[in-house]
């Protein structure tokens, strides 16, 4: 994704798919399917893990309790 002015804003208009820019060009079937298919490999889980390890991180850094 080009972002050539790094703003929030800007990062927010790319994600909602604003200024004629589409997310992907898959059809929503291709991306049911995918995620199908990422789900029945364990990679939605092992995402699932590593973001709640860098969630605590983050917090640990920043004085709060891990969850």
């Amino acid at each position: 994704m080009e972002l050539p002015v790094p703003t929030v804003d800007e990062l927010s208009k790319k994600i909602l798919g604003g200024e004629d820019t589409p997310i992907s060009a898959l059809s929503s079937t291709e991306v049911y399917g995918w995620l199908l298919e990422a789900g029945e490999s364990g990679d939605l889980e092992r995402a699932r893990i590593a973001f709640r390890k860098a969630a605590n991180i983050i917090d640990r850094l920043a004085g709060a309790e891990p969850t």
